[in-house]
């Protein structure tokens, strides 16, 4: 009797700690698988084909300025510590009041990095030094939540606060109707449950929505609102496809 008892509690026992661990690292709810960064579910949503993955920061380091031996050494430490290599020389330059660092790197999983280390001198008093970080990988990348998280944590531990900036780029066949595009949207927004608080035709073609969803943690302020999503869309005649962009928080470089 009592070794049945035994065996009743460790099955008990068993199932409380799978429930927790389900719990912890699985959010059913969502609807976002374990590991899946809410990006890539967005992007399999509408079907899109990617094409390039790319992460970046730009970050205020100090509010010192560092000479140009200084900037060496941090950069040393960035590429031990993002585990990468050179695959160039370093360019550097500046003056009494500025100087600069730029690098590029690969890493280990086939990302092409470029790295840039930038120091004003303001006053005898005042200076700041900031860092660009950006990471690019051909198509998808793969364990793409797994990589942000180690690039945040290191970049992090240099004394950069901001978090990483992702970009997911891929291509549709053809020119989309602004109906087409707007459904496309819409597809992409439902299946993060985001809210859309900007966004429209810009020249050039340019058509973006900008938004904000539970499912992407950092938000940056876009006026009177917060947002951490952004897709955009624009008509490549060259190539005949439809290029289309998502981005969190937002999208740069537009």
């Amino acid at each position: 009797m009592k070794a049945v008892k035994r065996f009743i509690w460790k099955l008990i026992i068993s199932g409380l700690v799978l429930y927790i661990l389900t719990i912890r690292f699985a959010d059913i709810s969502v609807g976002i698988p374990m590991g899946l960064h809410p990006l890539e579910l967005a992007c399999d949503s509408i079907g899109l084909h990617i094409t390039e993955t790319s992460i970046e920061n730009w970050s205020l380091l100090s509010n010192q300025y560092e000479t140009d031996d200084k900037l060496r050494n941090r950069m040393n430490q960035l590429f031990r510590g993002l585990e990468m290599e050179g695959t160039g020389e370093l360019i550097s330059g500046g003056g009494e009041a500025f100087s600069y660092l730029n690098a590029e790197g690969r890493s280990r999983d086939g990302g092409q990095a470029i790295i840039i280390l930038q120091s004003v001198n303001e006053s005898s008093q005042n200076g700041e030094t900031h860092l660009g970080f950006t990471i690019s990988y051909s198509g998808r990348l793969r364990e793409l939540e797994a990589t942000v998280q180690k690039y945040e944590r290191t970049l992090r531990s240099f004394g950069c606060p901001t978090p990483v900036q992702i970009a997911i780029t891929g291509e549709v066949d053809g020119e989309l109707s602004k109906s087409e595009q707007e459904s496309l949207f819409q597809r992409c927004f439902k299946s993060l449950e985001a809210i859309r608080v900007d966004g429209g035709a810009t020249e050039g073609g340019y058509y973006n929505w900008r938004g904000r969803t539970k499912f992407l943690p950092a938000k940056v302020r876009f006026g009177p609102d917060e947002i951490n999503l952004e897709i955009a869309a624009v008509f490549d005649r060259e190539r005949n496809v439809t290029v289309v962009s998502l981005g969190a928080p937002m999208l740069t470089g537009e």
